[in-house]
């Protein structure tokens, strides 16, 4: 009898570790959701035109397409718009629309960054907040 005991233990232990790993996983996803909505940079491909989308306050990529075409018709035919801000792997919420969201369609170069900061630098004086 006491040799069925131990795999009766180990049995609750080998189904108790993947509840209490899902339990973590799922808790992570909550706690991201609600404390690490980014924002996303934008820039034209000649430097001269930088927006920001903002999820989190109901600013999506189509109020930033919007100014973009805008843009275009007054005389900057020539120019592509480029996410500066990179895929963040280590938000799990983010990963369904990493798959569905347009935002992620848009050409990436994250060295163009230091064009948002001097922007943001010039109009406000401080420093941009982590995107």
């Amino acid at each position: 009898m006491s040799r069925g005991q131990p795999t009766a233990i180990k049995t609750r232990r080998y189904l108790f570790l993947p509840l209490l790993l899902t339990i973590a996983v799922l808790l992570l996803i909550v706690v991201s959701r609600f404390t690490l909505e980014p924002t996303y940079y934008y820039v034209s491909s000649d430097e001269r035109f930088v927006d920001v989308e903002i999820p989190l306050k109901g600013r999506d990529i189509g109020a930033v397409r919007q100014n973009f075409d805008r843009y275009v018709k007054n005389g900057n035919r020539d120019v592509v718009l480029i996410r500066v801000t990179p895929w963040r792997w280590y938000i799990p919420h983010l990963w369904v629309s990493y798959c569905v969201n347009d935002r992620w369609k848009v050409p990436c170069r994250p060295d163009l960054m230091r064009v948002v900061e001097q922007r943001h630098h010039q109009y406000f004086g401080d420093q941009l907040p982590d995107p």
